[in-house]
Parts: structure tokens; C-alpha cells; sequence
């Protein structure tokens, strides 16, 4: 069941992030989703399943993406996952702040590494202070969305049997 809860994951985030509006206040930037399930697979999950979402996940939104090479958001989903799991062990994963704070700075410095490389690749046009507003937007979206992800990639998994809901007492795990 990892496998297909994955699928269906990785499509409704690539949907909602194609397909939600992007608003001039935040510089025009799309829904963060398919990052904010990077970062769950990297907090809550396995590494390998960390690498098969960044990898798919990352493909589809540059098939989608105008201007952006093939691999682009893969090579950046990939280093932002595996950074995350470094902390995995130091947060509370089921924490909305750790979602929101993981999502928003893995956001920002995806954003700024993806301008960077299109930035020498001559594929964009668009200013320093553009591209500080495009950060600063998908910043605040990636703390609002990325709870969002969590929390219905969480319920999905626990619903088919994926993760078990545990509660630490006294330095134990105890099943709910």
C-alpha cells in the first residue's frame, strides 16, 4: 500500500499545485505541494521513499513548469529531503510548526537555488527583487500548505495501515 498511497499523493499534490492560483502578493509563485511531501516523506518516512517522491514528484512539476529544464526541482526536492531527514530525529514530526517552519525554509532556499540555475542558464528575465518577493511568497505559502500536506498524507497512511499511531511515555513507544 506505500506504493499506491505515494502514487495518489504525488498526483493530488502535482494537481493542487498546477492548478491552485497564483497570486501577485506572492510574486506570482505556484502551491509548494509536491516540496511539502518531499519534506513528509523525509521527516516521516523512509529515505528511499523520500528519493522515489523527489523523483517523481520533481519530473512532473518541471513537465509542467514553463522554462524549467527536466530535473531541475528533482536535484533541489532531493537535497531539500535529504538535509530534512538529517533533523528527522531532533523535531517533533507530527508538529504543525515543524511543518510549517521545514516547509517555508526549504521553500525559500529551493526557490532561490532554482533562480540561481535558471538565473545561469539565461532561461529567466525576472529581477533581484522579483525573485526576493517570489521567496518571500512561496515562503508563506509553503508555512500554510505544508501542515496541509502533512496532515492528509498522515491521515492517508494511517487509514490504510502505512504508519501506526504511537505515543511516547516515560521514553516508550505506546501504541494508541
Amino acid at each position: 500500500m506505500n506504493i499506491v498511497v505515494m502514487i495518489l499523493l504525488i498526483g493530488g499534490c502535482v494537481i493542487a499545485q498546477g492548478t491552485l492560483p497564483q497570486l501577485a502578493i506572492f510574486g506570482y509563485s505556484p502551491v509548494p505541494a509536491v516540496q511539502a511531501l518531499v519534506l513528509y516523506y523525509a521527516l516521516v518516512r523512509k529515505p528511499w521513499m523520500l528519493l522515489v517522491v523527489a523523483l517523481g514528484g520533481g519530473i512532473l512539476v518541471d513537465a509542467l513548469s514553463v522554462g524549467v529544464q527536466i530535473g531541475v526541482s528533482t536535484f533541489c526536492f532531493a537535497i531539500a529531503g535529504v538535509l530534512a531527514t538529517q533533523f528527522r530525529h531532533l523535531v517533533f514530526s507530527d508538529s504543525i510548526v515543524t511543518a510549517a517552519v521545514f516547509g517555508a525554509i526549504a521553500a525559500m532556499v529551493i526557490n532561490v537555488v532554482i533562480y540561481i540555475m535558471l538565473l545561469n542558464e539565461g532561461l529567466t528575465q525576472i529581477s533581484i527583487a522579483a525573485a526576493g518577493l517570489k521567496m518571500v511568497g512561496v515562503g508563506v505559502l509553503a508555512g500554510v500548505i505544508s501542515p496541509l500536506v502533512f496532515l492528509i498524507a498522515r491521515a492517508l497512511d494511517r487509514m490504510v495501515g502505512n504508519i501506526e499511531y504511537q505515543e511516547e511515555f516515560d521514553g516508550e513507544n505506546q501504541p494508541i
